[in-house]
């Protein structure tokens, strides 16, 4: 299953490695994977956008401990269900990822990275205003990608599961990413 091999291939440490797995997977139509889900796939998504996109080094937030777990939280409706649970098993510059669920609007300036489920407006503008200006990665889903909603946006685009940069969004919240995932984004504004 391709989810596994790029666990195994990122697991070694090398993120050369796991990038060009991840691109191999992101040019392959949805359909192409009768074993991996959507959510599956946007899981894999939000590991590479944990892995390439860093604080800048001006950020006024203190960098995490290793001993403290990377938290990749949910905002709305989970809809990753088993997909997650393989996130869980994986860690971010020697941090173990926890997934966390149906999280609330005031406990998201815990995580490292926020996704917002469904594609909510209402959330959306909840969610970038309680992590405002702090190095949190925001990823959504949305059909039309609103201004100032997420630094990522995942969409299916002709069966491929694609993506979206804000890169204004990016620098409002004190982050990098990284040239290898712009140059892979469908948009980049």
């Amino acid at each position: 299953m391709i989810p596994a091999a790029i666990a195994m291939i990122a697991g070694k440490g090398a993120k050369c490695a796991s990038m060009l797995a991840w691109c191999a997977l992101a040019a392959l139509p949805a359909h192409a994977f009768a074993q991996a889900s959507e959510y599956e796939l946007k899981a894999a998504f939000l590991f590479n956008f944990a892995l390439f996109t860093q604080p800048i080094e001006a950020a006024s937030t203190p960098v995490a401990s290793e001993k403290e777990p990377y938290r990749i939280c949910i905002f709305g409706k989970d809809p990753f269900g088993a997909a997650g649970k393989a996130l869980a098993t994986r860690m971010i510059a020697g941090r173990q990822i926890v997934l966390m669920h149906s999280v609330a609007t005031d406990e998201l300036k815990q995580c490292q990275l926020v996704f917002i489920a469904d594609g909510n407006h209402e959330a959306a503008h909840r969610a970038s205003g309680a992590v405002s200006g702090l190095p949190i990665i925001t990823v959504g889903e949305f059909k039309d990608f609103p201004a100032g909603s997420a630094i990522f946006n995942l969409v299916v685009v002709e069966d491929k599961i694609a993506f979206q940069v804000d890169m204004q969004v990016a620098r409002k919240q004190q982050l990098e990413v990284s040239a290898k995932l712009t140059r892979l984004a469908t948009s980049v504004r």
